[in-house]
């Protein structure tokens, strides 16, 4: 698992780069919901690795908050195509 900075200046940078990548393609840039990513990383990790306890770990909740919020937001299936999002070759 990769580690990313968590200042607003990583996230502008991140939020950035992402709209880049938008405009190329032709597509409207995106207003990011706040911790949008990280709801998103619980409820596909909660899906892929069924572990409340481990996903708690991870984002630095309680297993509680993980169960209660992110259990069964999300399909495997999905989940496994979620975190095998890559760039293509050469980028």
């Amino acid at each position: 698992m990769v580690a990313f900075k968590n200042t607003a200046k990583a996230k502008a940078g991140l939020i950035r780069r992402v709209n880049r990548a938008r405009a190329k393609e032709g597509l409207a840039p995106v207003r990011w919901p706040r911790n949008g990513l990280r709801h998103s990383f619980c409820s596909y990790r909660l899906a892929a690795i069924k572990h409340v306890g481990q996903v708690a770990l991870e984002a630095g909740n309680s297993p509680k908050v993980i169960f209660s919020n992110y259990r069964e937001l999300v399909r495997e299936r999905d989940a496994v195509a979620w975190f095998n999002v890559r760039p293509e070759a050469g980028q």
